[in-house]
């Protein structure tokens, strides 16, 4: 595979060149969907190099209009980048589109829009409006597949990656952000976030996470005009997403993510997982022939390992556990420029989180804490058509750390899904070839009245590698998103190929009061 640099400074050159072009023209052949088109591009003129940077930040790159890629033929590519698109809606589904910009005019319904790297998939909806800049088209975009885009083309980018360079994005309606198991928001097995069994038993009845439940749905996308996505920036967000609070970093030797919850019946819980990188870098191949993938593979390099930190405590004696499913609302984004690694089309890196906690406090002011770094030596991903996946060590086991006081027999349980990708689409529908790692963890603690006998702990942890290619989300956003675009949108979600890394038990003493 290609070995392609990119820096910040050259993704703002590029994206100046590339607007460019595409202003000047579209591209003449009528077989890939374009059109001639002698309109002046006044979104275009109007940016200074810095807020081009913010719109490639936020919408990515435009293709250039010589791609070396044959499109489907009902694919309209758009002149002038990420100048051609004025706004987003808050949850990543209407564009508010330069009714000016070449291209704009031959949208129709049914037809595949294709602005930037963020701003393509199946147009579903189009009305016509108007900002204090001049006139618009709304656009609503249903998800695709690469080959609903592509029908011959090679994509092969080796591309390393620094986390202290990512921009992050937030999308404040993320369709199916929280996933509510007692309210027909099942968490399913294709989600790979089963969290493992700790044998974790309590005495109360386990209930909803108070303050959990996500608002009213709404009845379709939010409005680009009136609810709009915020733009990206290079600083870290911490978000809130209903009681929880989340916050996604990197620096240049870490990826990490922060979780807490302060709810009612003072049920606090925090969590910190952290990836320690090392010369982190992604390899991703794809070749399309006839409208078909012929070949791919996605391969994660530089991941040496996690740390955790789990801590819980209660006030009350019941009525505050539960679980609940969180797909994180920010994305972490790397704009590639197109060039000939990307056979001409603009791509993004993508690192997603998506979470699982469940808690069973049993007693009055119980508190549970527990913490444990592990070693991870080789690739994660596919290629070749097989699982790739990383040596697993110990540096320091949680089963050693777990204290706190309990009055009856407590746990908690996490499981994270990381999913770092190359590809296209909006926030809310990601498509293209991706790798995965899903790291689930459970720790329990015995009563402490049973101390005098013995004071029981236990620890689990499954570890879970995959890849695939294709549309990247989670059977819950797959439902949401269903209910928001009109009947009958196509949404087919990727087949993943996974292995296991590991599934390991433990409980101390080993006794059979503790055991049995």
């Amino acid at each position: 595979m290609r070995h392609v640099l990119v820096t910040r400074a050259s993704v703002v050159l590029a994206a100046l060149v590339t607007v460019g072009l595409a202003a000047c023209s579209v591209g003449a052949d009528g077989a890939v969907g374009t059109s001639e088109t002698s309109g002046t591009p006044t979104a275009v003129g109007s940016l200074s190099p810095d807020e081009l940077e913010a719109a490639v930040a936020t919408y990515g790159h435009g293709p250039l209009p010589d791609a070396d890629v044959v499109y489907q033929p009902d694919v309209i590519v758009i002149g002038g980048g990420p100048a051609a698109v004025r706004s987003v809606g808050s949850d990543g589904l209407v564009y508010a589109m330069d009714a000016t910009a070449p291209g704009v005019s031959d949208l129709e319904v049914g037809s595949v829009m294709f602005a930037t790297s963020l701003a393509v998939g199946r147009v579903v909806a189009i009305e016509n409006a108007a900002d204090d800049r001049g006139p618009l088209r709304l656009v609503t975009l249903g998800p695709i597949e690469l080959t609903d885009l592509i029908l011959d083309g090679e994509i092969n980018l080796s591309q390393p990656l620094d986390p202290a360079a990512l921009w992050y994005s937030e999308v404040p309606d993320l369709p199916g952000a929280l996933g509510d198991p007692t309210t027909g928001e099942p968490i399913t097995a294709e989600d790979d976030l089963t969290p493992p069994d700790t044998g974790m038993t309590a005495g109360d009845t386990r209930v909803q996470l108070i303050g959990a439940q996500a608002a009213v749905p709404p009845v379709g996308p939010a409005s680009p005009l009136t609810s709009p996505l915020p733009p990206a920036g290079p600083a870290s967000l911490t978000v809130p997403v209903g009681a929880w609070t989340a916050k996604a970093s990197g620096s240049p030797n870490k990826l990490g993510l922060e979780v807490s919850y302060a709810g009612p019946k003072n049920l606090k819980v925090g969590i910190a997982l952290n990836f320690e990188v090392d010369n982190l870098r992604i390899d991703s191949g794809v070749r399309i022939t006839d409208g078909q993938v012929v070949e791919s593979g996605f391969v994660i390099n530089g991941i040496k390992g996690f740390t955790v930190d789990l801590s819980a405590g209660i006030g009350a004696a019941s009525g505050a556990n539960g679980k609940i499913k969180v797909e994180l609302p920010v994305k972490l984004t790397f704009p590639i420029p197109p060039g000939p690694a990307t056979a001409g089309l603009p791509v993004t890196i993508t690192v997603t989180y998506t979470f699982i906690v469940e808690t069973a406090l049993v007693g009055q002011n119980s508190t549970l804490l527990g913490s444990g770094a592990y070693t991870l030596d080789g690739p994660i991903g596919v290629a070749g058509g097989e699982v790739l996946a990383p040596t697993f060590g110990v540096k320091t086991s949680i089963m050693d750390s777990i204290s706190g006081i309990t009055l009856g027999p407590s746990g908690i349980v996490l499981a994270v899904k990381t999913k770092v990708g190359v590809g296209l689409g909006g926030p809310s529908a990601n498509f293209g070839p991706y790798g995965a790692l899903t790291i689930a963890m459970g720790v329990t603690n015995g009563s402490a009245l049973g101390a005098p006998l013995a004071r029981c702990v236990g620890a689990a942890l499954d570890i879970k590698v995959a890849g695939g290619i294709g549309l990247s989300v989670s059977p819950t956003v797959a439902t949401v998103l269903a209910r928001l675009l009109p009947k009958g949108t196509k949404i087919e979600n990727s087949v993943e190929t996974s292995a296991v890394v590991l599934s390991r038990k433990q409980v101390l003493p080993d006794v059979p009061l503790c055991t049995g």
